[in-house]
């Protein structure tokens, strides 16, 4: 029993775990380009206004500045910040403790350094035990939010709460497991596996906004962009 423990744990720690990257880096990379090929540049227009821009520089500053703050503030209004500052809120910290946690604690930087030789630098354990308390909670509020709000709860699907919950999946068995919590072995080998699908499949569902948060908001141009950006649909 020890042996077969010892033996499947070390292929979820070494094995499963580099074909796990591998999978998210192969989805990660086919998702950009497809993004990138579903997109195209944007064209400015490109005026000769040297003279202009010569004699009356300051004036094209000053309004060049007040548009991008115009344009800004639009785009604003059609996020949630603008429309349901608190749920924003919540939800950017949800989004950077969702990737910060598992990528910064200790524990997955030492199988990753066992396995590979690389690891990043780590966080307090104390800390990281706080950031996985705080998502848990979110991940609880975001469930009762879904079942209790009649107008959230129309618009949800079987779909939304079986992502919500598969997302909450690793933080609250790799809890379990710092902590000890019920049979060790059931719990860790739940966490490792669920941890590994979780990477493997973020590419291929919607959880792919998380990595690709940046071109949806700031490089591609569209009603859900924070600032215009360079690329359109």
């Amino acid at each position: 029993m020890n042996f077969a423990f010892t033996d499947f744990y070390a292929f979820l720690r070494g094995p499963g775990f580099i074909i796990s990257i591998l999978v998210f880096t192969a989805g990660f990379i086919y998702r950009a380009v497809s993004l990138i090929r579903a997109t195209r540049r944007v064209r400015k227009l490109n005026i000769n206004s040297n003279n202009y821009i010569r004699h009356n520089a300051p004036a094209a500053q000053r309004s060049g500045l007040k548009q991008m703050i115009s344009a800004f503030k639009t785009k604003m209004k059609n996020t949630i910040f603008f429309s349901n500052p608190v749920m924003g809120i919540i939800s950017l910290i949800f989004h950077i403790l969702l990737f910060i946690t598992p990528v910064f604690l200790t524990a997955h930087n030492i199988i990753a350094d066992l396995t590979t030789g690389f690891s990043l630098p780590v966080l307090p354990e104390r800390l990281t035990d706080f950031f996985t308390i705080s998502l848990m909670a979110m991940g609880v509020f975001f469930l009762a939010r879904r079942i209790f709000i009649p107008r959230v709860r129309m618009i949800s699907t079987a779909r939304d709460y079986l992502v919500l919950l598969f997302v909450m999946a690793p933080f609250v068995s790799g809890f379990f497991a710092y902590h000890h919590f019920f049979n060790y072995r059931v719990v860790i080998y739940l966490h490792m596996i669920i941890g590994e699908v979780a990477i493997m499949i973020l590419p291929f569902t919607s959880l792919v906004h998380m990595p690709f948060i940046f071109f949806s908001r700031f490089n591609i141009d569209s009603e859900h962009s924070i600032i215009p950006g360079n690329r359109s649909w």
